[in-house]
């Protein structure tokens, strides 16, 4: 694991959609977690009195009200000449 921690944000625009993309150097999402992480009521922290509905109302707005789709990925990247793994988040518009 890297001492170095990065978030990188991208918005670009493709094939006239649009997309913004969200990651991330931690090591990406277990595949169990990743499995059900945009299930409502669905934590992965060890104290469940959170509510674990952010990601699930996340998805259902840019699905239903926004006409778009969020996806999650691990995926390894190179930034500066260094190799990271991380998380991917990506939300992709219809332009």
């Amino acid at each position: 694991m890297s001492e170095k921690r990065y978030i990188f944000i991208d918005l670009y625009e493709k094939n006239n959609n649009i997309y913004l993309e969200i990651k991330d150097n931690e090591r990406g999402i277990d595949t169990l977690v990743k499995k059900n992480i945009f299930d409502e009521h669905y934590s992965s922290k060890i104290n469940k009195q959170a509510a674990g509905v952010g990601l699930y109302l996340t998805k259902l707005i840019i699905e239903k009200h926004m006409k778009g789709t969020l996806l999650v990925e691990n995926k390894e990247f190179l930034y500066k000449n260094e190799h990271f793994y991380g998380a991917l988040f990506t939300i992709k518009l219809q332009g």
